[in-house]
């Protein structure tokens, strides 16, 4: 029995897993250096192998040239591994500009006397981790591997406790509900 023509199968336009697992063997190596090129670490690219070979998979009737499969598998890892970096690339820049203008806000609210005071006095309502780190950040103008050493935590968990309390502080001063 025959299958509808939108449900049958090309044979000529996708190899067989045979054929794919040949080429992960014969291009594994070449296609991992040029991940690692794009990905920084060893789980990213082979993630990105993976990515890669799936799309062979997927549009190997676009090979037009059985004899240009490496640089043809290469090119898939290149555009995979470009999309990723940009990615990278507009996340770490997005998170930076938040953290930057959260503690921008911080370093700007407490430049006056009165002001810090009164953002010290707000504080008192922070939960005591949170109310710690501000007071080090605003009183004593620490950083935070210096606070994490202090308070025996990691840079990461400071980092999070402080971008929360600031939040905090930021809402109370505007008048707004804490978050």
């Amino acid at each position: 029995m025959s299958q509808p023509p939108d449900q049958q199968s090309d044979s000529s336009a996708r190899p067989n897993s045979g054929l794919i697992g040949q080429w992960a063997r014969e291009h594994r190596h070449a296609m991992l250096r040029e991940a690692g090129n794009w990905a920084g670490d060893a789980v990213t690219a082979e993630d990105i192998v993976q990515d890669a070979l799936w799309i062979a998979h997927r549009e190997a009737g676009q090979l037009k040239d059985a004899g240009k499969t490496r640089s043809w598998l290469i090119g898939i890892v290149r555009r995979i591994g470009r999309r990723g970096a940009g990615k990278r690339a507009r996340r770490a820049g997005l998170l930076q500009k938040r953290q930057v203008d959260v503690e921008a806000w911080l370093m700007l609210e407490t430049d006056s006397d009165s002001r810090r005071d009164e953002v010290l006095a707000l504080a008192d309502s922070l939960p005591s981790r949170q109310r710690e780190i501000i007071r080090l950040v605003v009183l004593e103008q620490m950083r935070g591997a210096e606070i994490a050493e202090r308070l025996e935590t990691t840079g990461a968990a400071i980092r999070q406790s402080r971008r929360r309390a600031i939040l905090r502080l930021k809402a109370m001063v505007q008048g707004g509900s804490t978050p």
